[in-house]
């Protein structure tokens, strides 16, 4: 069973797209290529949600960077909506507040359920890193 937002301002539910997540680089692991589960787990003052980006409203740079805020880009990764609800069984939910402009507001997507340890874990399964592009230097 999916868990319920509690942020206000929740107020679409989201069943397919493909999401990103930030990922900190001690939390990939790079035998692996597969992010940790801890890159899901919601930090404490998040309330249960786990902070992801609409990926057709933001592009790679402002969700690598949150929008301009980190100086330095973080590794990202993707996660596929319905396939997220579908390994977990439901047990996660995407929402979203009204809007669809490309900005930070309306491009936040708040993933909930992901308290639960084995479902951070199913999540990290699933996320696809996204390998960061390096511009060619021209000589």
């Amino acid at each position: 069973m999916a868990v319920t937002p509690s942020q206000p301002g929740d107020d679409v539910r989201l069943d397919r797209g493909i999401v990103w997540r930030r990922i900190p680089r001690h939390l990939l692991n790079r035998k692996t290529g597969k992010p940790d589960l801890a890159a899901f787990m919601p930090r404490q003052q998040d309330k249960g949600a786990t902070s992801t980006i609409l990926k057709t409203l933001a592009s790679e740079e402002q969700a690598r960077t949150n929008f301009g805020k980190l100086k330095e880009p973080w590794d990202l990764c993707e996660i596929d909506i319905a396939q997220a609800i579908e390994v977990t069984r439901g047990a996660v939910s995407f929402w979203k507040r009204q809007g669809m402009k490309r900005s930070p507001r309306d491009a936040h997507v708040r993933l909930y359920g992901c308290t639960v340890d084995a479902v951070a874990a199913l999540i990290a399964s699933i996320a696809e890193v996204v390998p960061k592009v390096v511009p060619k230097v021209q000589k």
